[in-house]
């Protein structure tokens, strides 16, 4: 009788740690948002080129991330944004038809004429975004610097 206690009382705490692990894991995998590693780059205006480093030799057509975690953001992605225009810029990316929750964050910067800048890109998703593995785009946009009277 006393050897079944025995054995019964090393069982439990085995059936408790493994009950822990499978609500931890599905908690876990219910939290997470999947993004596709290539997030694909429009240029929408003429005159800005996208690179992906700072002596603009390799242009840019996608940035990759990875998996985003529901209410928190990702590390940030650096474009480097050349004007090729004779006045000075602001240079905005927005994503196209994000789902609800999905945003962009440090996504405008002022960029001289004939200059360069780069902007420094974080994805964010709130904790209400649905978890989904979503094909996004982003959507780059120049306007002209307007100076103050």
């Amino acid at each position: 009788m006393q050897k079944l206690f025995k054995r019964k009382m090393v069982f439990i705490p085995l059936i408790a740690a493994a009950l822990g692990l499978i609500i931890a894991s599905t908690v876990f995998a219910t939290t997470m948002i999947i993004v596709p590693g290539k997030v694909n780059v429009i240029v929408a205006s003429y005159d800005i080129q996208l690179y992906s480093n700072a002596s603009y030799t390799q242009e840019l057509t996608s940035v990759t991330w990875t998996d985003l975690v529901q209410g928190a953001d990702r590390s940030s992605k650096t474009i480097y944004i050349k004007n090729t225009g004779n006045t000075d810029i602001t240079v905005t990316a927005n994503l196209i038809s994000p789902p609800e929750g999905l945003l962009l964050k440090n996504n405008t910067i002022d960029v001289p004429k004939n200059g360069g800048g780069q902007m420094n890109l974080t994805l964010g998703a709130s904790s209400t975004t649905t978890p989904n593995a979503y094909n996004l785009s982003i959507e780059f946009e120049s306007a002209p610097v307007f100076a103050n009277p």
